[in-house]
């Protein structure tokens, strides 16, 4: 990283703009498969928009006969 810009001060305080680029190959944008990403969007609408717990999100699941990405229920 490296100090971009030194800021004034106001009252008690004083600024300073600082950039930092963060390399890694650790990062996994957009590495869900199409499936995964089904069951995530149906997963947040039953959380956030019905209200669900995470248990009957997971008998629903079950009963619908989605599995996890590795096949396991």
């Amino acid at each position: 990283g490296r100090i971009i810009s030194l800021g004034g001060q106001d009252n008690a305080h004083f600024y300073v703009t600082y950039l930092l680029t963060i390399r890694t190959r650790g990062l996994m944008i957009g590495a869900y498969s199409d499936y995964q990403t089904e069951l995530s969007d149906l997963i947040i609408e039953l959380r956030d928009v019905r209200n669900w717990t995470y248990k009957q999100i997971a008998e629903h699941l079950i009963v619908k006969g989605y599995r996890s990405p590795r096949g396991f229920i």
